[in-house]
């Protein structure tokens, strides 16, 4: 395999962890999945490479009931994967403070108890949205469509 399609690839399958549910700047999130690789496929043909330096965010995992399972929140590229990683120095303060699917997770991962009540769903959602109109097919560009150019 030559340099070239190796560094293509490993460009393609950064591109499609990256369009993993995307989020705009509203907080609103997109589920690609049945566009994620024509996207990622494209855009690495149009030259688009991850420069490391220059990332601002990272995918981490929401570990919460209620939830799909391969849902994750895009956070700040220094933030701690785990968002319970420093939970053995918390007080019970802190602990209580957390939002409800996190508490959960402290308090199973602290005792083993599975609280029996699921949790608040933590924001994360796909919402779905399809407009149905009887707009015509084709946009009113203000482009006459049934006269064609005739020039050689």
């Amino acid at each position: 395999m030559s340099a070239e399609i190796e560094e293509q690839e490993k460009a393609y399958l950064a591109a499609l962890l990256d369009l993993t549910y995307p989020e705009a700047k509203d907080g609103t999130r997109v589920d690609l999945t049945a566009f994620q690789n024509i996207i990622a496929y494209h855009m690495v043909r149009c030259g688009w490479r991850m420069d490391i330096s220059k990332r601002k965010i990272k995918a981490r995992k929401v570990n919460a009931r209620g939830v799909i399972e391969d849902a994750i929140e895009w956070i700040p590229i220094e933030m701690d994967d785990d968002p319970l990683a420093n939970l053995s120095t918390m007080t019970m303060a802190e602990i209580n403070a957390l939002p409800p699917a996190l508490k959960a997770e402290a308090v199973q991962r602290m005792t083993g108890e599975v609280l029996p009540e699921l949790p608040e769903n933590p924001g994360w959602k796909v919402e779905t949205s399809i407009r149905i109109t009887d707009d015509p097919v084709e946009p009113n560009d203000g482009y006459d469509w049934t006269e064609r150019s005739t020039a050689t």
